[in-house]
């Protein structure tokens, strides 16, 4: 599982396996938060995964 830490709550947001690394499908990073709503981007430094 890959996720980035909401700015605005910090909850963990999952971010989808086809949306990291150099092959990627999703040229945008960019994700809503599913506990407060917000919408962010984040940069590919700022993906942790978790196993």
């Amino acid at each position: 599982m890959f996720y980035v830490i909401c700015p605005t709550c910090e909850a963990r947001v999952e971010v989808p396996s086809n949306a990291v690394g150099p092959d990627r499908s999703d040229l945008w990073n960019v994700v809503q938060c599913d506990e407060c709503d917000a919408g962010f981007d984040y940069d590919d430094e700022e993906v942790f995964a978790e196993e």
